[in-house]
């Protein structure tokens, strides 16, 4: 044990009527994509430490390199969670993102004239915005204001500014997400 990091995660939630849905996915609320991640390693990780920093599931694998003392690929988008495990730091990412490719259940009874959407949710510690790609549909949450995510701040002129930031960070980190290929070997 004294030689052992021990990962406790889960699959992402489903609702159980929340926002009046049953079920996995079609949506992006935060009872679907908040997962449980618990990490102890007595004398290593700091104990009893309790951590509200945005993290994703794909940091556990150059968090894990990091320990084997493997450097992490270059092409990893991970990043090491160890800082925040030993509390030598308390933030971690500035915003996480989560992607779904039959967003708003067109399977649902009486919605079967609609299409699947292409959903993506990027969201920060204050907001969370979800775009649905092929409409001009989306969701905004000020998460501080409204935890539950009921008041949809998508249409409100006032979070226009916030809506517009979050879309284009949206987007760059879309870009980034994009797999480089191999390097390039020739001048063209």
């Amino acid at each position: 044990r004294e030689n052992t990091l021990v990962i406790f995660t889960s699959d992402h939630g489903e609702l159980m009527g929340d926002h009046q849905h049953v079920g996995k996915g079609s949506r992006i609320y935060d009872s679907l994509v908040r997962v449980p991640l618990i990490c102890s390693w007595p004398g290593r990780v700091q104990e009893g430490r309790v951590c509200d920093a945005l993290v994703e599931l794909m940091d556990i694998a150059p968090t894990l390199l990091e320990l084997a003392e493997i450097p992490t690929p270059e092409r990893m988008q991970g990043r090491s969670l160890w800082p925040l495990l030993t509390g030598q730091s308390q933030t971690h990412r500035a915003y996480v993102r989560s992607e779904y490719y039959r967003a708003l259940n067109p399977d649902a009874p009486g919605r079967e004239h609609l299409q699947g959407s292409y959903g993506t949710m990027i969201r920060d510690q204050r907001y969370k915005l979800v775009c649905y790609h092929d409409r001009a549909q989306g969701e905004l949450f000020d998460l501080q204001e409204d935890p539950g995510e009921f008041d949809n701040r998508w249409d409100d002129p006032a979070y226009e500014e916030v809506r517009f930031a979050l879309l284009k960070q949206n987007f760059d980190a879309l870009a980034q997400a994009v797999d480089i290929g191999p390097k390039q070997v020739t001048q063209f």
